[in-house]
């Protein structure tokens, strides 16, 4: 038998709630299959199956803050039996069916908000974890419900909302509402407390500073066109993707930064703006990406992002450095803070036309403004120079990358 625990996925993580089974006892799952959904300090993700076989039982129930380490359940092999708490051996799963929901706490899932992602630490107060013998507390659907386009919808309520639910469910008594007549909820103010810790943590870390250039943004315009005769899903962050990977895997060489195990020099964090703060998800080996393949990496990393729901490469992945781009909001330029852990970020303003002078005079030219803000520990100004000369020729010579050739 192979036991499930929750990972480690950061110097200052120490437990993760447990949101949902998605799986119950006797069920058969693969290696790399989703089982529970958790919530971390940076997200909403998957805990995934470490191997091949049947789901035992439950170790924990849902709302439990489990310590990192812990195993949350174990994978049994066809025929295996599990040892109960008495270190007898217990029966092995033979049914899958939930424990049916008690009638006034039915139904609560059904309603799509959208996810808290903060720190379990910071609830209000922490959930109790039950031994696997103690009275069964009320269980989540088998699997998470999903949205039309096949996609886990966000859950209905923040965790600390489920879990004021179950107590009131439990003792008869209605559950809080708000204004609105919905469970209360400060989602959005907790979310963003966390995001803001982090922030904080950086702006007061990293010592910051940025370097600024105009760059011809015709050739993009022209490619994009190009792309969206075949892909109109396309957008000018596909491109500006593209040519960030390059300077990405420029600054890794050049710098000698360490992506980290799992990751590549040209994976890149892509900034995606939320109601309740930016997720940064991450595009893995962007400089290897086809145009078709960037499209549809970057609408997953948008999709990730903005459903809070973070892969475990978005959390483990340490790019080193993420795009941030407000063209499209008519912003000319702007700078940003770092994320933590990576050594800069690259912000891109609109492309406008400017009048430009030319050797027959005064002319008309496409131009964009971008922005590096880089770590100084890490990098000089010479080399955040040269990083942003590698994204402009990048950009000058995406046509290429569209049509097929050399990437």
């Amino acid at each position: 038998m192979r036991d499930v625990t929750i990972p480690a996925l950061g110097m200052a993580m120490t437990e993760a709630l447990l949101m949902t089974w998605l799986k119950q006892p006797g069920d058969t799952v693969a290696e790399g299959e989703p089982i529970a959904e958790i919530e971390t300090d940076k997200a909403t993700m998957d805990l995934e199956s470490p191997a091949t076989g049947l789901l035992g039982r439950h170790l924990f129930d849902v709302g439990a803050l489990v310590p990192i380490a812990s195993p949350v359940c174990r994978i049994l092999e066809v025929g295996e039996v599990e040892p109960s708490d008495n270190g007898s051996v217990a029966d092995a799963p033979a049914s899958s069916a939930p424990t049916a929901e008690p009638a006034a706490f039915a139904g609560i899932y059904d309603e799509l908000h959208p996810v808290e992602t903060l720190a379990p630490s910071v609830l209000d107060a922490p959930a109790t974890t039950a031994p696997v013998n103690s009275a069964p507390a009320t269980t989540a659907p088998t699997a998470a419900p999903r949205t039309a386009d096949g996609h886990r919808a966000p859950h209905a309520m923040s965790p600390r909302q489920r879990r004021l639910a179950r107590e009131a469910a439990a003792t008869g008594s209605p559950a809080p509402v708000g204004t609105s007549g919905s469970a209360v909820s400060s989602v959005a103010g907790r979310r963003r407390e966390a995001i803001a810790v982090r922030v904080s943590e950086a702006w007061r870390t990293i010592p910051h500073f940025a370097v600024s250039r105009e760059i011809d943004g015709s050739a993009a315009i022209a490619a994009l066109k190009a792309l969206r005769g075949e892909r109109p899903d396309a957008t000018m962050t596909d491109l500006f993707l593209h040519a960030f990977a390059a300077a990405a895997d420029w600054l890794c060489l050049t710098t000698g930064f360490a992506s980290g195990p799992g990751s590549t020099s040209s994976d890149v964090g892509l900034a995606v703006a939320t109601p309740d703060g930016v997720m940064i998800p991450v595009v893995t080996d962007a400089a290897q990406l086809t145009p078709s393949d960037m499209i549809g990496a970057r609408q997953d990393a948008t999709r990730r992002g903005r459903e809070g729901h973070l892969s475990k490469t978005d959390v483990t992945s340490t790019p080193v450095g993420s795009l941030s781009n407000l063209g499209a909001l008519g912003v000319d330029s702007f700078t940003g803070i770092i994320p933590l852990g990576q050594l800069c970020l690259l912000t891109i303003g609109r492309i406008a036309p400017r009048l430009v002078p030319s050797d027959s005079g005064i002319s008309t030219t496409q131009i964009l403004q971008a922005t590096l803000n880089v770590d100084h520990r890490a990098i000089d100004g010479d080399v955040a120079a040269r990083a942003l000369d590698v994204f402009a020729q990048a950009l000058g010579s995406v046509q290429t990358w569209v049509n097929g050739g050399s990437k």
